[in-house]
């Protein structure tokens, strides 16, 4: 039980560096015109849902293979917290990729709209000027992508999927926890 908690607490502190550390380069990367909608993030995203999906089936493997002397009580109280722990990394990673899409289109954003705003001025004095007309639209549709960039990135098949996951271990606790 010790061993648990501290590779939980271990874990926890694990993916705290490699994510404030790995903030700027994931910054840096997010693409708006990627389409995929989420800025190129939607594969870091559904890799931290295969890493939980791999961790619940190597605790329902882990479970399975403990021998019948044991206690299911014991064992299914096990299996919630290591499931919790596994579902807190996974919400913290998710939201640690929210905080970046959501920091990258507030910045971008603020951005171009200072940069739009000057530009629709230089072209109001200067009409003729097709460049400043091209730089203008090139601008606004950067904007309108900008806008359109989805912030949280879970679909709604993903949360699905996770909670009928959940869902298929509520039979094996309720048999064993009674």
């Amino acid at each position: 039980m010790g061993i648990g908690a501290y590779v939980d607490v271990a874990g926890v502190f694990f993916m705290h560096y490699v994510l404030s550390n790995f903030k700027g380069e994931i910054f840096s990367v997010v693409d708006p015109y990627n389409p995929d909608g989420y800025g190129g993030l939607r594969e870091l995203t559904v890799f931290f849902l295969k890493l939980f999906l791999i961790t619940v089936v190597l605790l329902g493997l882990m479970v399975g293979s403990v021998p019948y002397s044991v206690s299911f009580t014991l064992l299914s109280a096990i299996l919630i917290i290591a499931n919790a722990t596994a579902l807190s990394l996974l919400m913290y990673g998710l939201t640690h990729i929210h905080i970046v899409l959501r920091d990258f289109k507030q910045e971008k954003l603020a951005e171009l709209s200072n940069e739009l705003s000057e530009l629709r001025t230089k072209t109001k004095k200067h009409p003729h000027n097709l460049l400043l007309r091209f730089d203008l639209i090139e601008k606004e549709l950067y904007y309108k992508r900008i806008t359109m960039l989805k912030v949280w990135p879970l679909r709604m098949s993903d949360i699905v999927n996770f909670l009928s996951l959940l869902a298929s271990f509520m039979p094996l606790l309720l048999r064993f926890s009674i």
